[in-house]
């Protein structure tokens, strides 16, 4: 029993009306991307959606081509990552800093350290060929300490 007479309770499911059934029929909703695409771009015809709104949405679509190299990470390599972050989160930036850094994160690797090439540039070396994951580490996760302005390279011996 309601407790005010007003309240009045209505089960989960909604009920669709007649009308909103036989639009439903009448206008299906798109089936795919190209038709989800072609109504936004007639909403924005109509000034329904404004333009910032129609590149936001066609911009989240993934259509599924690669355009980065993801990597899945092992367990080792996301330890190493974290460990990366951590270890540049305490450097004070000086070349002696990020050279003890990439002695600890790439011990397999001999001789790893970093140059200053005192001209806006430094260059980390190793004294190896780094894995795909250990080169996406160095050189896309932005992890390793860099001044800002200095362009860095790596160079693989």
């Amino acid at each position: 029993m309601p407790e005010h007479p007003n309240d009045v309770r209505t089960d989960a499911k909604t009920h669709r009306s007649l009308f909103e059934r036989l639009t439903a029929l009448i206008s299906p909703e798109p089936e795919n991307r190209a038709e989800l695409l072609e109504v936004l771009h007639d909403a924005h015809e109509r000034n329904l959606i404004d333009a910032d709104a129609l590149s936001m949405n066609e911009g989240v679509f993934y259509n599924g081509t690669q355009v980065t190299s993801n990597f899945a990470l092992s367990d080792v390599a996301f330890r190493r990552l974290i460990f990366a972050k951590a270890l540049a989160n305490i450097s004070d930036g000086s070349t002696a800093s990020i050279n003890q850094i990439l002695i600890n994160l790439f011990p397999q690797y001999g001789n790893s350290h970093v140059i200053d090439g005192r001209d806006m540039t430094m260059t980390y070396t190793f004294g190896g060929t780094l894995s795909p994951v250990d080169f996406a580490i160095v050189s896309q996760s932005g992890v390793l300490p860099r001044p800002a302005g200095v362009s860095a390279t790596i160079v693989q011996m």
